[in-house]
């Protein structure tokens, strides 16, 4: 899925779920694709930092 309508509105879903369960609170997402060929440094900082939902 690269296309980003798709993207914008499948990470609008998973906020509501995760919202619907934890309340609304601070949440940063990082959204993962096929074909995704860069890869920022913030990746291995949510890896070593973050919480996997």
């Amino acid at each position: 899925m690269s296309d980003p309508a798709a993207i914008a509105a499948a990470h609008t879903r998973f906020l509501a779920a995760v919202y619907a369960r934890l309340g609304e609170q601070k949440i940063d997402v990082l959204i993962d694709f096929p074909g995704r060929t860069h890869q920022s440094p913030i990746w291995d900082i949510a890896r070593e930092q973050g919480v996997v939902l």
